[in-house]
């Protein structure tokens, strides 16, 4: 199956990025510049379903995709996306097509998105704090800031970001402050500022499961204010042994939630787990550039692939456990893992013999001591269609990574009906809303078009 991929981004990084995963492919680089085309082709891992669908919709049939890609820097529309491209854009540039397109009298580019709301509809064992979504108009009525929330609670747009809107930390008196120029109707949300994260975690869902996963930011400093961080791209190192938690959570999370495909972030409180011997080594190590590096990771004790550690946790009642505990108790910090005994051995993915890099030794487990587990909270979901391109431990995660954003483009029949990338018809999912302050900034970045 061709399928054409189009990565629409300013950022000269992002397009590397995605370079560097059909590089690790063994695929030739024919591409230099924008705009050009670049065929690829790869085997998709997906496992067949007996109806051709899986629980939430969306369709699991084995499939073969040639990847035919291009890179935009967006400075202008794009009259070229046919309804069954997959895309991935930033979402600002996302509100500037199609308005263009709306004035061209095109159809909408159409992408699955969590919705404003996500956040606080999780329950409290999965947050780890109270969050409130509501709208500005809302806010400004506010004379306290409503139970739980504490005196300077963390405050962001709920749908993408805003220049003079930063998620931040604010008393309800800088909030408001902040908010007299947004529209009404804009949708913020206001959580709890939890001020012990130590490392944070990207996790990618398709289908209402964990496929990829890769460590974002270590947390340098103990000062609730700062924003001191050092992401991957930095050479940050990361506990592995979070990384089934991490999974474990986001997964918990997305059933909850009924959500489909997205990327969701992952905290961690507890900085009592030890040193597991990660080292990272960057793969262009030249002082001189100054763009984001690009991680290779070498470490003493490999994961399984993530597909192969989800089919196995499918089977588990621990794991399943593990979901039933986050979402519907009142303690998310005490929960049962399965334990080294019942680790499945590794077994080396096909896909992972194309990488020299890493080492393939048995995976220390992970500790199944309750008092060893860090607490895991669920910090936000973006758009999967977004997502930071991650530097992904194998291909099988980098595959997922990009199924995921196809499975995102959705189309609409005439009588309201959402069909999947493939054509499929899907089961109800929420469809990215632009917000209105978003709206603002963003929508006539084409008016001369």
């Amino acid at each position: 199956m061709d399928t054409h991929l189009t990565i629409i981004s300013p950022l000269s990084w992002v397009q590397d990025a995605f370079k560097n995963y059909f590089d690790k492919a063994h695929m030739t680089d024919s591409s230099h510049l924008a705009t050009v085309q670049r065929p690829v082709t790869r085997t998709e891992a997906t496992q067949p379903e007996s109806d051709n669908s899986s629980e939430n919709g969306k369709d699991c049939n084995q499939t073969t995709r040639h990847w035919n890609v291009t890179y935009d820097y967006g400075f202008e529309p794009i009259h070229a996306i046919k309804a069954d491209d997959v895309i991935w854009i930033t979402a600002d540039l996302l509100i500037a097509q199609n308005t263009w397109r709306a004035r061209h009298s095109l159809p909408p580019i159409l992408l699955e998105a969590p919705s404003a709301d996500w956040l606080a509809s999780l329950p409290k064992t999965l947050t780890g704090r109270t969050v409130i979504t509501t709208t500005v108009s809302e806010i400004r009525k506010w004379d306290k800031l409503p139970n739980g929330l504490g005196e300077r609670p963390w405050s962001q747009l709920s749908l993408g970001r805003v220049p003079e809107f930063r998620a931040a930390q604010r008393s309800l008196t800088e909030l408001q402050r902040d908010l007299r120029d947004a529209p009404d109707d804009s949708s913020i949300t206001v959580n709890t500022h939890v001020a012990d994260i130590t490392e944070e975690w990207c996790v990618i869902i398709r289908n209402g499961q964990a496929v990829a996963s890769s460590g974002y930011c270590v947390h340098l400093s103990p000062d609730e204010d700062s924003h001191d961080i050092l992401t991957v791209f930095d050479n940050a190192k990361f506990h592995d042994s979070y990384r089934a938690i991490a999974e474990s959570t986001a997964t918990a999370a997305a059933q909850a939630s009924q959500l489909c495909d997205a990327s969701i972030l992952v905290g961690f409180r507890n900085t009592n787990v030890a040193d597991e011997g990660i080292t990272d080594q960057p793969l262009n190590a030249n002082p001189n550039d100054s763009q984001p590096k690009k991680l290779v990771v070498e470490k003493s004790a490999v994961k399984k692939s993530t597909a192969e550690r989800s089919a196995a946790e499918s089977s588990s009642t621990n794991t399943q456990s593990l979901i039933s505990t986050l979402q519907g108790t009142e303690d998310a910090r005490q929960f049962p893992i399965s334990s080294p005994q019942e680790q499945q051995p590794v077994q080396q993915s096909p896909m992972m013999s194309h990488s020299s890099t890493l080492s393939l030794q048995p995976q220390e487990p992970v500790p199944s001591s309750s008092a060893e587990l860090p607490e895991a909270l669920i910090l936000e979901a973006d758009p999967v269609w977004c997502t930071t391109p991650y530097p992904y431990e194998t291909l099988e995660e980098t595959n997922a990574f990009l199924d995921a954003i196809a499975d995102a483009r959705l189309r609409q029949d005439a009588d309201g009906t959402l069909r999947n990338q493939l054509g499929n018809v899907i089961a109800p999912v929420d469809v990215y809303s632009s917000d209105p302050w978003m709206v603002r900034h963003a929508a006539h970045r084409y008016d001369r078009f």
